[in-house]
């Protein structure tokens, strides 16, 4: 069987900025954010929810690609 899974999940973190006022301290953070491998802080998983979105069974899909003449295969 092969599982699709949905993970969600929500973390927070703190850091602190020199800025001129609030929006210059956002903006900052957002510039942080949106670099790939950017140190942010210590990041904090609030929740966690996993959910099996949908199933499907391999022996059909394995056995469709064989031919059902021939002589067999090991």
């Amino acid at each position: 069987m092969r599982y699709r899974v949905r993970a969600i999940r929500v973390e927070t973190a703190e850091k602190v900025v020199r800025a001129t006022d609030e929006e210059d301290a956002i903006r900052k953070n957002q510039e942080d954010l949106a670099k790939p491998y950017s140190f942010f802080g210590r990041w904090e998983t609030k929740t966690l929810e996993l959910e099996v979105v949908s199933s499907e069974s391999r022996v059909g899909a394995v056995l469709d690609g064989v031919p059902a003449e021939g002589p067999p295969l090991l």
